[in-house]
């Protein structure tokens, strides 16, 4: 992502394979599968997933001002995310989604390390 918007380029030739396309300010973006699962910053629309021509497929908010997700994995078809904020008061919160953007679960995890 550039300027909020999310491009895919060919490494071959280095041209867009799509228009950009506006997904907001993120802080990581991993490539699954089937898309591109993507974590923003802030407290709205902060985890998304786009097809690989940037059309968003689910879009969803955890209760948390994001400022930095440090791991999402693919756990049984789950997007599982340890996220962070640093708003004054130090929290994590680990958020399990399921391929349909729908929230399984959402936690607060103890100050300490994840590994």
């Amino acid at each position: 992502t550039t300027n909020n918007d999310l491009y895919g380029i060919d490494i071959s030739t280095g041209e867009d394979l799509f228009d950009p396309a506006y997904v907001g300010e993120k802080a990581r973006i991993n490539i699954v599968d089937d898309g591109v699962v993507l974590v923003g910053t802030g407290n709205k629309d902060n985890i998304m997933k786009t097809d690989f021509k940037g059309k968003v497929i689910w879009k969803n908010s955890i209760d948390l001002e994001v400022e930095s997700c440090s791991t999402l994995q693919i756990v049984d078809g789950n997007i599982v995310g340890y996220y962070m904020e640093n708003s004054g008061d130090y929290r994590s919160v680990m958020v399990s989604v399921d391929n349909d953007g729908n929230i399984i679960e959402e936690f607060d995890v103890e100050l300490g390390y994840v590994f």
